[in-house]
């Protein structure tokens, strides 16, 4: 009876840990919301779209666990989806983009996303939103697809492979017996934790290709990515090309906490 106590105990927090990394799902969102399914090579990308396909586009890339919502304040803003087609992804392994073994693999994953980026009929580059595990996702496509993309927007990245944190619910989840009963995104999301420092790694050289303007957000309160991230971006990226900016009271969700931030920075209005 003890062990199961014990056990039960390791599940309750290990899902409200979990539920503090995801985002809060809020409708309504103005307009149609339009579902896209690629399937190439045994892999589905899945992907919804919100405004005009001839209109600029701002892809937006979740972190893990998470899913195409993962934006949601931002897909509700008219000021943007009057503007913009917002391209919103489920990454390889989360949400319906499930098909097929998930891949670990950074630029891999960058270049499917890209598929759904091909898709706006605007002819305009995009501006490419990553959060969190997302964010070098982004900075990766802006590396191997520069012809595309107008800007890099990283928010809350992990990126420092010597600062990769691991939580002791991380070590829990690859327990055969909790992991009966956690979803498929939480296990591709452990699954991608333990080989996410490796996955940076070999990705450390990509930074000094990174040509495109870039931003990067970070919040002083974060708990998940340490401040170390932000020093880390400051040294890899190009000097006159990035734009740093703190935020000493936001925490690891500042696209739920400060919207205003993150569409301000897409739509160009803040300056260095």
């Amino acid at each position: 009876m003890e062990g199961k106590w014990h056990i039960a105990g390791i599940m309750g927090l290990l899902g409200w840990a979990l539920m503090a990394c995801s985002p809060k799902v809020q409708l309504p969102i103005e307009g149609p919301i339009h579902s896209h399914i690629i399937d190439r090579d045994q892999r589905r990308l899945h992907f919804k779209t919100m405004g005009q396909a001839n209109h600029p586009p701002v892809l937006f890339i979740h972190g893990a666990p998470g899913n195409w919502r993962s934006y949601m304040k931002l897909y509700q803003d008219t000021s943007l989806v009057h503007r913009y087609q917002l391209i919103a992804v489920d990454r390889l392994g989360y949400g319906l983009s499930r098909k097929g073994r998930d891949i670990a693999s950074i630029p891999e994953q960058a270049d499917r996303i890209v598929e759904a980026l091909k898709t706006n009929t605007s002819g305009q580059k995009a501006i490419v939103v990553g959060r969190s595990y997302g964010a070098a996702i982004a900075a990766q496509i802006g590396v191997r697809h520069p012809e595309l993309v107008e800007k890099v927007v990283m928010i809350s990245p992990v990126i420092d492979p010597d600062k990769e944190k691991y939580f002791w619910f991380s070590y829990a989840a690859k327990h055969w017996l909790v992991r009966q009963f956690l979803s498929e995104a939480m296990i591709a999301a452990t699954e991608e934790k333990f080989a996410h420092e490796k996955e940076l790694r070999r990705i450390q050289p990509d930074w000094d290709n990174l040509s495109v303007k870039t931003t990067v957000l970070m919040g002083g309160q974060d708990w998940i990515a340490p401040l170390d991230n932000f020093e880390y971006a400051k040294k890899r990226l190009k000097k006159g090309r990035s734009k740093f900016i703190f935020l000493p009271n936001a925490g690891h969700m500042i696209a739920d906490s400060h919207p205003d931030i993150v569409r301000s920075e897409i739509l160009g209005e803040i300056t260095p």
